[in-house]
């Protein structure tokens, strides 16, 4: 994946905006975003982005093709991953890391196979690592992957 300077990246949910952080020292335009206003505003300070806090039960406030690379990691939430797609152009890179499955979170994860079926519709996958999780591994999946927006 290669990124042309100033391409504009969204980190979603941002957290500490230790990814903001990583692709602001590169050059890019980063808009952080998560649903605690105080986590915005720190990263969007650290980063020298924009910031918006997000109404979790609410669609994306960004137009369609916002952003030519999002940045997804260590969350899981279905509705979020079915709206990506809208907001990072034709081209763009979707980088996505579910939780690791450690502990009981595995019940958080999403179902084998579930989460490229949602991205389906709007990426080629590039990469993708999934790992069993549950207490038989069979009932959810860790995962990382790396989707190209059509």
């Amino acid at each position: 994946m290669s990124l042309g300077p100033g391409s504009r990246v969204l980190d979603i949910p941002t957290g500490t905006g230790r990814h903001a952080l990583l692709f602001a020292a590169q050059g890019h335009k980063v808009t952080v975003s998560d649903i605690d206003a105080d986590l915005v505003r720190d990263a969007a300070r650290l980063s020298g982005g924009g910031g918006v806090t997000l109404d979790a039960t609410a669609p994306l406030p960004f137009p369609a093709g916002s952003f030519d690379v999002v940045v997804v990691v260590d969350f899981v939430d279905a509705r979020l991953l079915g709206q990506i797609g809208h907001v990072i152009r034709s081209g763009g890179w979707l980088i996505y890391e579910s939780y690791s499955a450690r502990g009981g979170n595995w019940r958080q994860l999403l179902p084998p196979g579930a989460t490229t079926d949602i991205l389906a519709g709007d990426f080629d996958i590039i990469e993708c690592a999934a790992r069993p999780a549950g207490p038989t591994k069979t009932e959810a999946e860790s995962i990382k992957l790396l989707g190209r927006r059509r």
